[in-house]
């Protein structure tokens, strides 16, 4: 696991319960698993960068947001 996925993940996540929402309903804002987002932020899995968009929307946020660094 690289450290900018791990940090990637870590910002879904923080975003997430931020927003008060569960793996489960950021899954069906992105289109994506509720296993797959577990990956993500897990650091275990990438997504990509068109996919970046549908976070940004769910999670109510500008992508400098999510992106490490």
């Amino acid at each position: 696991m690289s450290l900018e996925r791990a940090n990637f993940g870590d910002m879904i996540l923080a975003r997430r319960k931020a927003s008060g929402m569960t793996q489960d309903e950021l899954s069906k804002k992105v289109g994506l698993s509720r296993a797959q987002i577990a990956n993500v932020e897990g650091g275990r899995s990438d997504i990509p960068l068109k996919t970046l968009n549908r976070f940004t929307e769910a999670l109510k946020c500008a992508p400098r947001d999510l992106l490490p660094g």
